[in-house]
């Protein structure tokens, strides 16, 4: 950009240069002339104490005899200093410049630079970072070099203003210092700008963005204006480049008016006006015009224009030399736009891609991109990214790391089954790079990104993940949860239900459980108990946290006007959320009541889900949320299908046994859904006649409620009720329930005398009971149970953590608070075992672990016997 303002004569001495000019008022003249005598002191004793180092023997033989009585031109910095030679760095070679070289004479001689020399030294930095050797030694040189020029602000010209933009393309720092010369640097074009060429104008723009500085509307339109009286002194490369910069300025809203989206239209039109002229020569179109006018475009969001898109897809495959950054835009550009572009397109631009370096960035958007697409990558584009990926990862930015998640994610849902494009030794490099990154770096997006893509990678053919392998991928999961409730304050509803909803399919916190998404009914994943016991306290404690946090947020979103005009709940997001509280089983009355209240735009179907989930943590609506829900459900019930209309009976029984009150509201409703059962009865499967058999057991169990309910559904009780029974017995033959323990309680429940039956089917419920206890003549006699009218045995149980809700060892989910219900309600007493009990009682000796189990038995003998008297 622009050539050096100084030229040198055959002497090496400055002459002609205009304004950047040092001419004999030069940098190494002065220092040679205070120096002098300094230096002819110490040459004598300098040159005795080098003359018999093993450096001077070694190099003896390679020095050069003095001709003339010309002083001897040394290569070195330190000699040049020393024969009080030129210090312009400008005039060391380029063999022997060096960072440390720049670095040293920046300390000693930094406070006399003039601007001419500053500009040399920002060129010779530019040179060695693009090298990128000793990078630590040239930012500190380069830091020490922008100080130095700062102080040298009152004689800035455009032209040193333009080696200064120039090389610090290539240096990347993100110094305050660097930043303070920019600022300046801008300012100086702004006042220069009617002497300011296209090149120049651009510089503005290219610093405006990197500063991200807000500037005053009559700086840009003092810009505009500038434009358009160089329009016609454009290149076509220039022209793309300031239309990219335009957009970006626009999208990052450091400029509030639309004139850049005006400014842009403008160049694309006098772009297209340029290549369909008939001697235009298009065999120099480089491939950076066709990324960056595609980049204008899908940064400010906006359709390219019909004609110069044809041109661009015409023109495009005839460029050369194309670079991976300038691919990787186009690809980014044509997801964004969501164009549709030939796959002759895609092969033409992976061929080109295979063959040149790649950055993470261009990885990043190069997968995302064919993500974006739901196109795969050819299989030679994806093994040479990967590998450059797994090369690079140490690079990697939050945001790129995360959008390679992210596309690896969107791709593996394209795959045929069996096929993974991310291989192994990069999906280990990731979450490493995702263990290195400080926690701070990572925002909203990027943490929503990664829990969402972990758990979609781990998913098995049936939506259910398993243990995650590797390990890795669990951490992972742990640091980014435990990011959530720092972000919770602004987050938006979309990123509240993402990230609840990934932590929820992950088997830290679901125990191991999850709710099927079509029957709605608990899986079991992989995975032992020991592994979901592990550390339970700390991921129940994370649960909570997480959970109270992102209530505070909803209930500030939803209540404030303000706010919800903004961020909108819509009837997906609370779906996934309700999802998410009932698989992680966190009791959130105020979130459950505010999204109930807030459901007016839901659909008749989203009442199931609300009845359900508020059945599933054992919570009851507020009665007005209840009578508008039953308005919903009776104006749209003909659109269920059986699975909504048996899951809706068994979530109104758990609602309304903690309460019968407010049934009568729901009379019509249940009216309607007795017709539809006696009209679908062929179509009820085992999960749907399992359900309306524990809806017609809680009727049964709870007198208060099946007295409140309309004849149509006891009709449908009489009817259906064997062949509900019938089927349920058939599930519990087929089932096996995993029971922590359970055969080494009983064998210890054996040898105190007492009569044990594992895994016994209630043939009235159809539960399967963990053990039932009998007498035995053989027990000792607090260990005799009591005679109990209508007793039909003792159910002894050992609770699991999936049993309770999140952080709590008193509050169980309502599926178990129903089975104990219903249980006792048929006449049984439940003896309870809680895990946390149970687990540390395995640890000890039999006599301690009988001992525990025959004051367990006892007591619950006991409190039975004297609940019977009253």
């Amino acid at each position: 950009e622009g050539g050096r303002s100084d030229r040198r004569d055959d002497r090496g001495r400055e002459s002609g240069g205009g304004k950047g000019s040092v001419g004999s008022d030069s940098w190494h003249g002065t220092v040679a002339r205070e120096s002098r005598s300094d230096t002819s002191r110490d040459r004598a004793s300098e040159r005795h104490s080098r003359r018999d180092s093993p450096r001077a023997r070694r190099d003896s033989s390679h020095e050069q005899p003095r001709r003339g009585g010309q002083a001897h031109k040394h290569s070195s910095l330190q000699d040049a200093s020393v024969l009080g030679e030129s210090l312009d760095i400008a005039r060391i070679e380029d063999a022997h410049i060096s960072a440390e070289n720049v670095l040293t004479l920046l300390k000693q001689h930094g406070k006399r630079m003039s601007l001419a020399h500053a500009s040399a030294a920002f060129e010779r930095l530019a040179k060695i970072g693009e090298t990128r050797k000793n990078s630590r030694t040239c930012d500190e040189a380069l830091e020490l070099l922008v100080e130095v020029s700062i102080t040298l602000e009152s004689s800035f010209d455009l032209q040193f203003c333009r080696h200064v933009i120039s090389s610090l393309k290539k240096l990347k720092s993100k110094s305050v210092s660097r930043a303070s010369l920019l600022q300046a640097v801008s300012d100086h074009m702004f006042k220069l700008l009617d002497m300011c060429e296209a090149a120049d104008v651009s510089s503005l723009f290219v610093l405006t963005f990197e500063l991200q500085t807000t500037q005053p509307a009559s700086f840009w339109q003092a810009c505009t204006v500038r434009h358009e009286e160089l329009l016609n002194d454009y290149t076509l490369q220039q022209m793309a480049e300031t239309m990219c910069w335009a957009s970006k300025i626009q999208a990052a809203k450091l400029q509030v008016d639309h004139s850049f989206v005006n400014l842009i239209e403008t160049l694309s039109e006098r772009v297209v006006h340029l290549m369909q002229k008939p001697n235009y020569e298009k065999s120099n179109l480089e491939p950076d015009i066709f990324s960056n006018i595609m980049c204008a475009f899908a940064t400010i969001h906006q359709a390219i224009p019909l004609q110069l898109f044809d041109i661009i897809l015409v023109e495009l495959p005839k460029a050369e030399k194309w670079k991976a950054h300038q691919i990787s835009t186009i690809i980014w550009s044509v997801a964004v736009l969501k164009i549709n572009l030939d796959q002759s397109v895609f092969d033409f631009l992976a061929r080109q891609m295979t063959s040149g370096l790649c950055s993470p960035q261009d990885i990043s958007n190069t997968f995302w991109g064919y993500a974006t697409l739901q196109k795969v990558p050819d299989s030679n584009l994806v093994e040479v990214l990967t590998q450059r990926a797994i090369d690079t990862m140490r690079d990697f930015s939050a945001q790129q790391l995360s959008n390679l998640f992210l596309a690896f994610a969107l791709l593996s849902n394209l795959c045929q089954p069996g096929t993974r494009l991310l291989s192994s030794a990069l999906e280990v490099r990731m979450y490493e790079r995702a263990a290195c990154i400080p926690v701070d770096k990572f925002g909203s997006q990027e943490v929503s990104s990664i829990m969402w893509s972990v758990t979609t990678l781990h998913k098995d053919g049936n939506g259910v993940i398993g243990k995650m392998r590797p390990e890795r991928g669990r951490d992972i999961m742990l640091r980014m949860v435990r990011l959530l409730p720092k972000l919770a304050a602004k987050a938006t509803p979309e990123f509240l239900a993402q990230t609840l909803h990934a932590m929820a399919e992950t088997q830290i916190w679901n125990q191991g459980f999850t709710e099927d998404d079509t029957t709605h009914v608990r899986r079991k994943s992989e995975g032992s108990s020991r592994d979901r016991l592990r550390n339970h306290d700390a991921l129940e404690k994370d649960k909570i946290d997480v959970v109270q946090s992102y209530s505070a947020r909803a209930l500030e979103v939803i209540n404030d006007p303000r706010l919800e005009a903004i961020h909108k709940f819509d009837g997906m997001h609370m779906k996934r959320v309700r999802w998410a509280l009932r698989t992680l089983a966190v009791e959130c009355a105020d979130l459950l009541a505010a999204l109930s209240r807030h459901a007016r735009d839901i659909v008749c179907l989203d009442v199931v889900d609300i009845m359900w989930t508020n059945a599933v943590l054992w919570t009851k609506p507020d009665p007005d949320v209840l009578t508008a829900l039953a308005k919903k459900v009776d104006l749209g019930i003909e659109t269920w299908s059986t699975i909504c209309v048996t899951r809706f009976l068994w979530a109104l029984s758990v609602v309304f046994v903690q309460e019968a009150q407010g049934v009568t509201n729901w009379q019509s409703v249940l009216n309607k859904l007795a017709r539809f059962l006696l009209q679908h009865e062929d179509s009820l499967d085992t999960v749907t006649l399992k359900q309306l058999h524990q809806f017609f057991l809680t009727c049964i169990t709870c007198t208060a409620l099946g007295n409140m309910l309309p004849d149509s559904i006891l009709d449908v009780k009489e009817k259906l009720e064997q062949k509900c029974i019938l089927h349920v017995r058939e599930a519990s033959a087929s089932q096996h329930l995993e029971h922590t323990g359970g055969q080494g309680c009983a064998a210890q429940l054996r040898k105190l005398g007492l009569l044990v039956e594992c895994e016994q089917e209630c043939p009235n419920t159809g539960f399967n009971l963990d053990m039932l206890l009998t007498a035995s003549t053989h027990a000792p006699p607090h260990l005799q149970p009591p005679i109990i009218d209508g007793l039909r045995g003792w159910v002894l149980e050992i609770d699991r953590p999936s049993h309770y809700l999140a952080g709590s060892r008193t509050l169980k989910e309502g599926r178990c608070r129903l089975r104990e219900k219903q249980l006792e309600g048929v006449g049984y007493v439940c003896i309870v075992l809680p895990y946390w009990e149970w687990t540390d009682v395995l640890q000890r000796p039999d006599h301690e672990l009988q001992a525990y189990l025959a004051g367990k038995v006892a007591a619950a003998f006991t409190a039975a016997g004297k609940s019977s008297e009253h």
